[in-house]
């Protein structure tokens, strides 16, 4: 506190850069009164804005928190769609496989049928 002749004078630093020079005079309380309240009025507005922008700034986290949930939902589904479509693409080579060799088999009986009722006949 710094004294000016009847008054004592204080800088108050609040948000935003602005200072005030509050004087208090035992002369004039209601002076000192006007100017605590400006203060308090001006220290309460910039609190508002302060938790309008946190309100905002949380607001702006839980959106990028949801959307990476969900885009790894998506990448989930994603490759579950790749593993599946792998999965039938096994399943089906693995039955050509299988019909291709069934069908040489029953060619090769055909064959040799065919060879011993000529031969036999």
């Amino acid at each position: 506190a710094i004294q000016k002749g009847k008054y004592i004078a204080r800088v108050v630093k609040v948000f935003g850069g602005k200072s005030y020079e509050i004087l208090y005079s035992s002369l004039e309380p209601e002076i000192q009164e006007k100017l605590q309240d400006e203060i308090i009025d001006e220290v309460n507005l910039e609190l508002s804005k302060i938790g309008a922008s946190m309100n905002r700034l949380e607001s702006i986290s839980e959106l990028n928190e949801n959307s990476i949930v969900n885009l790894s939902s998506s990448k989930s589904l994603i490759v579950d769609a790749d593993i599946a479509s792998e999965a039938t693409e096994n399943v089906h080579s693995q039955i050509l496989q299988q019909v291709s060799i069934a069908l040489f088999s029953q060619t090769s009986n055909q064959n040799r049928n065919l060879i011993s009722s000529l031969l036999l006949g």
